[in-house]
């Protein structure tokens, strides 16, 4: 495959014993991590298939992610 989603990267990064806001700081200004898109990484200069990254986003889309309804924000005053 040759790239993680954030997510992925984030839990081996955290596993490995780096704390989740150097990672966060890490990833943002990294010489050696590269976004060629959005939510994928990839080591800088790796030749990585666009289609495998459309294929892997095609089913990531399709996942089996549950939702709980509509969101629904607060916002506004309360009469308390």
């Amino acid at each position: 495959m040759g790239f993680l989603d954030r997510t992925e990267l984030l839990r081996q990064a955290t596993e490995a014993g780096i704390n989740q806001n150097t990672f966060a700081v890490y990833s943002s200004y990294s010489p050696i991590l590269d976004n060629p898109v959005t939510d994928r990484w990839v080591l800088r200069g790796a030749d990585v298939s666009p289609a495998a990254m459309e294929a892997y986003q095609s089913s990531a889309s399709t996942g089996s992610r549950e939702r709980s309804g509509p969101r629904q924000g607060r916002c506004g005053w309360s009469e308390k």
